[in-house]
């Protein structure tokens, strides 16, 4: 969340003004200093890659850099990636740049990496447009959703909230539900307290409990709060909710939502499944191309150019011995990367 030049104090919730959001890449460097400092109690906690945008095709470099990179660390390996907001109300409104969306050849490029290394994804992407206008039925995002699960079968995928938002409309949205579910065998969705309680959201508990007791191993429960956990008690009354709400499905579904489902999904798995095809396709080069200028036509004189190229170079061009070296500047502006995250590397940045 932005705080701007015109605010006098942060914003205490990203809605509270409208600064804009912007997806911060510390976010994950956040997340694993805190694992280390969990010690063994860490391994209560599967930690996702979200610093990313979904929008940006070099998102896909920046997670595969992530992965390696913390395979040996003590905070243990990243096992997910998550939540990704792709349609998601006011934070859609509020972020920089692009929408993100399931079918953004960018968020396909990072499913694919999913794929390739066999990471569950937790997305968060509303059925449809805000509105409570009688003659809104249509769920008119979930036709994205769809055509994204069908391209990556292999993917786990889980949805947040199942769905649901604020202001909408939910006559008959458990059938749309069911209808995703019997589609797409690696879709999952989450109950969550906004499902059951939140403001607008007005679908059938009976309706749902039915559902869940017809696919009892394709739904789990999760709560809304964010960062802040005891201000009012928050996470424990949204626990509440959720347990009284698995009370009232039968013993093995309930086992299952509440936690066989949830250990089953977010396990670790083999790659495999999908072919590699991570940074897109195969496109031609317009910035480098081939030289048509050959070197002998650099030179009016070429055979002897060549002979020059072999004769020892003059003490003024001579590299130095480390111990010749003297230290009289300091470039407090050394950028080893550009924007795009490339590089000549250390041996042409010390030559």
């Amino acid at each position: 969340k932005s705080w701007s030049e015109f605010e006098g104090s942060p914003a205490p919730d990203p809605f509270n003004d409208t600064d804009t959001l912007y997806y911060f890449s510390l976010t994950d460097t956040y997340v694993s200093e805190q694992l280390r400092k969990f010690g063994t109690s860490r391994n209560r906690l599967v930690p996702l890659l979200c610093g990313f945008s979904p929008t940006d095709k070099s998102a896909t470099g920046q997670i595969e850099k992530l992965l390696d990179s913390t395979m040996t660390n003590p905070s243990g390996p990243w096992m997910g990636l998550g939540k990704i907001y792709l349609r998601s109300s006011e934070i859609t409104n509020l972020t920089n740049g692009p929408n993100a969306h399931p079918t953004h050849v960018a968020f396909d490029m990072v499913m694919n990496t999913a794929a390739n290394r066999a990471l569950p994804v937790l997305i968060e992407h509303n059925a449809g447009s805000e509105s409570t206008k009688p003659w809104k039925t249509a769920q008119e995002y979930l036709p994205e959703l769809s055509e994204m699960l069908k391209k990556h079968p292999g993917v786990r995928v889980l949805w947040a909230h199942a769905g649901c938002f604020v202001r909408g409309t939910w006559e008959g949205y458990c059938a749309d539900l069911r209808s995703m579910l019997l589609k797409h065998p690696n879709l999952s969705a989450s109950i969550t307290p906004e499902v059951l309680h939140g403001s607008d959201v007005q679908i059938s508990e009976a309706e749902l409990v039915n559902l869940v007791e017809e696919f009892p191993l394709r739904f789990m429960v999760g709560s809304c709060a964010e960062g802040k956990f005891l201000t009012n008690m928050a996470y424990r009354t949204q626990w509440r909710v959720l347990k009284d709400f698995l009370g009232k499905l039968a013993p093995d579904t309930r086992a299952r939502v509440a936690f066989d489902n949830a250990q089953t999904f977010y396990a670790a798995h083999e790659p495999g499944g999908q072919n590699r095809i991570a940074v897109g396709e195969s496109q031609p080069d317009m910035i480098r191309r081939e030289s048509v200028v050959q070197l002998s036509e650099l030179h009016e004189n070429f055979e002897a150019a060549k002979l020059m190229d072999l004769e020892p170079p003059t003490e003024k061009h001579r590299s130095l011995d480390p111990e010749e070296i003297q230290h009289t500047c300091i470039d407090t502006h050394l950028h080893m990367l550009d924007f795009l995250m490339k590089s000549s590397g250390m041996p042409k940045i010390m030559q």
